[in-house]
């Protein structure tokens, strides 16, 4: 499985690098496109991720936020960037990456559906 999210990783990658035209917001339809066409028997697996929160949900969250905010983000997480890159690039100090990250995290764990703690 890792195998397959890293490969659908270096194609969107490849097609981000290959376009100049593609912005953040389009990164999210990118790679579920990828997904779709290369496992389309596994494409509804991927509707929610290992975390619980849909993809419907994270494009939601990530619509509300900047484009500095998405675009520190896809740089951390989808292009696995080095924070000093990110600051440098997008005219951050560390303080402004920590609280995007912050952000980021407590958005996605409020939209989590609640679990039941029936035994």
């Amino acid at each position: 499985m890792e195998a397959e999210a890293r490969s659908v990783l270096d194609d969107a990658l490849r097609e981000v690098q290959a376009d100049n035209s593609v912005t953040a917001e389009q990164v999210p339809g990118l790679i579920r496109r990828l997904i779709c066409q290369r496992y389309p028997a596994k494409s509804s697996e991927y509707a929610g991720s290992s975390n619980g929160v849909s993809v419907k949900d994270a494009e939601r969250i990530l619509n509300k936020m900047s484009s500095v905010e998405r675009d520190a983000l896809r740089r951390c997480y989808v292009l696995g960037e080095a924070p000093e890159l990110i600051l440098s690039g997008l005219n951050l100090t560390p303080g402004d990456l920590q609280k995007i990250r912050s952000r980021a995290r407590a958005e996605f764990s409020a939209s989590k559906p609640k679990q039941s703690n029936v035994a």
